[in-house]
């Protein structure tokens, strides 16, 4: 990899962690070349919604030089425990 795209890939890194949408994902990005040099950019990882998906590719997308993006990114929405009931309040009332 030439430092040139060295740089690329350090400012799309960049670019996503600073991302306000993007705060909470884990996101690799890994270069690699397309057919006739072509800048491909290869997203992997994971995020909490198809939102952030999306916004995580058009971020990418912003770079004149990247020419192709696969987009592996993993939607997987955060864990959300049910509601447990108060167990500090009596069950029964007492008589």
């Amino acid at each position: 990899m030439s430092a040139n795209n060295h740089g690329l890939w350090v400012r799309i890194d960049a670019a996503l962690q600073s991302h306000p949408h993007l705060q909470q994902a884990h996101i690799r990005v890994m270069p690699g070349e397309g057919r006739d040099g072509a800048r491909r950019v290869l997203l992997a990882g994971r995020v909490a919604s198809w939102f952030q998906k999306q916004m995580a590719q058009e971020t990418v997308r912003q770079f004149d030089e990247v020419e192709s993006i696969d987009n592996q990114l993993v939607v997987e929405p955060p864990f959300c425990a049910p509601e447990l009931p108060d167990i500090t309040m009596p069950l029964f009332a007492s008589h």
